[in-house]
């Protein structure tokens, strides 16, 4: 029996994530272009992007026509208090989206918006749709895009679309009200 020691992995020092950024320039447009083709998404649809490159995302949405585009650093999602009809996590490990996670995420959606998710890595991605099973989404696709990185190299962009549960008439409120209102005519006849 041999011992074998294991160091964990460094963090990412500021220059790692910058060469990640450029290494990854050509991403945001890919999602741009996604976000084109995904049902349910106009340029008028409040799109909020999660992520460390979040502003150059949402730059790109912005040029590719989407109005209301919001960048959120991954600190400030916790604070996330508005309703998003579009909601996309880039650059985030699909191993880490737990249920909790998923769960806040579905929250900030509005009844069946879209939760795009870049799952360009491979692992992860049989567990995360378990996970997006058991929060209720559903229309689960994956959708690719090829990006020819800075130095020419092509790589495939993968996202992964899934849809929010339609909330019941009781949830919205304007459903409840007007279930208030029935409820009572309805009992009468």
């Amino acid at each position: 029996m041999r011992d074998t020691s294991v160091e964990p992995p460094e963090p990412q020092h500021r220059n790692e994530i910058a060469h990640d950024a450029t290494r990854n320039a050509a991403k945001p447009g890919a999602l741009a272009r996604i976000l084109t083709s995904c049902p349910g998404v106009t340029l008028a649809t409040n799109i909020a992007v999660l992520g460390i490159l979040a502003p150059a995302y949402q730059v790109a949405l912005v040029g590719h026509g989407f109005a209301r585009a919001t960048a959120i650093s991954p600190a400030g999602a916790a604070l996330l208090r508005e309703r998003y009809g579009c909601l996309c996590v880039m650059d985030q490990p699909a191993d880490q989206l737990d249920a909790a996670a998923l769960a806040s995420l579905r929250r900030r959606l509005v009844a069946a918006g879209t939760l795009i998710l870049d799952v360009s890595a491979p692992q992860g991605r049989a567990e995360l749709e378990e996970r997006l099973r058991a929060a209720h989404f559903w229309m689960r696709q994956y959708r690719m895009i090829g990006m020819r990185q800075p130095d020419g190299v092509r790589q495939r962009a993968v996202f992964l679309v899934a849809r929010a549960p339609r909330s019941p008439l009781r949830e919205v409120p304007a459903g409840a009200q007007l279930a208030a209102l029935v409820a009572p005519a309805q009992r009468a006849a």
